[in-house]
């Protein structure tokens, strides 16, 4: 599964390779990837233009992220025309890079999986490009959650290609648009299949790194998994955890983030994951002041506490 894996990352474009660039110089807390879209007056808005490069345009609503449906009297409704494949991306080509974008910010950027990705690329020296293939290439037996969540970001790619908004409206959510990502973020706690996710990630990163023997290799995967997933805010959770790990995760962390040359040290730590001192009662305001309003900064994360005593990775940063 493993050189599975790995033959087709290689086979794609190799334009995402800027991605792995970007993270390993020093950005961490959001890429912003915007869909082309041709302005008025513009010289690649020319017939000739346009004829040269083969450029697809489809005429979309332009609509607020995170706004609302709801239509005022005086409202007048505005289009953009987006940019859908070109003479060197074909529409399929551009539906697959539009789900890799989102797929890279729900695993890395929401930081839902950046500790144990940081682990993959740091230690065994597997591209976060290639990381992020994997996820793409499951199939919906083994990895069923997973699987929905692929299908989630190519059904609404294969929308804005024909048309439809560039966010994703949720009535359920706040009755507003999020970005892909944020919504599959918030579809799978509210879904209650946020424990499960990380279940089948364990699986799935041990075929990444099939090949290696180490049962420490292992070891420190599944903490790294286990620490990140207990560092993302949740809603209905009040209480503090104490976590006992084998390696210091945070010093890793904190240096990785730093552009330092760093190495995981195995050590006894204690960390106290300081989770009531901001909670949430229902889920409404937790999408808005997590998800929403920790967009820019990637400000998903707890506040914590090395050892009780020294404050090592907080959750605004």
């Amino acid at each position: 599964m493993h050189s599975r894996f790995i033959k087709e990352a290689i086979s794609r474009s190799k334009s995402t390779a800027g991605i792995d660039r970007l993270i390993l110089n020093g950005q961490h807390n959001r890429i912003q990837f915007n869909n082309l879209s041709i302005l008025p007056n513009a010289e690649m808005g020319s017939p000739s233009y346009l004829k040269k490069y083969k450029i697809k345009t489809i005429k979309s609503e332009i609509i607020n992220l995170h706004g609302n449906k709801i239509v005022m009297d005086d409202d007048v409704d505005e289009y953009q025309e987006l940019v859908v494949s070109t003479s060197s991306m074909s529409g399929a080509q551009w539906q697959k890079t539009r789900v890799f974008c989102w797929m890279i910010a729900f695993l890395y950027f929401d930081k839902l999986l950046q500790l144990p990705l940081m682990i993959l690329n740091n230690i065994h020296h597997i591209k976060y490009k290639d990381i992020v293939e994997a996820f793409l290439s499951v199939d919906e037996k083994s990895y069923p959650i997973i699987f929905s969540i692929v299908s989630f970001f190519k059904s609404e790619a294969k929308s804005i290609q024909e048309g439809g908004p560039e966010w994703s409206y949720s009535e359920e959510y706040m009755g507003i648009y999020w970005t892909a990502d944020e919504y599959a973020f918030i579809n799978l706690v509210g879904s209650n299949r946020f424990s499960a996710f990380y279940g089948e990630t364990k699986l799935l990163l041990e075929e990444l790194i099939s090949g290696i023997k180490a049962d420490s290799k292992i070891e420190i995967l599944h903490e790294a998994i286990n620490l990140n997933q207990n560092l993302v805010r949740q809603p209905f959770i009040s209480s503090d955890l104490m976590v006992n790990l084998n390696f210091d995760f945070m010093a890793f962390w904190h240096d990785v983030k730093l552009g330092k040359i760093t190495t995981l040290k195995r050590k006894k730590i204690e960390i106290l994951i300081k989770r009531s001192l901001k909670h949430f009662d229902n889920i409404q305001d937790w999408c808005r002041e997590v998800v929403w309003w920790g967009n820019k900064r990637g400000a998903y994360l707890y506040p914590n506490e090395k050892n009780t005593i020294e404050i090592q990775l907080a959750g605004h940063y």
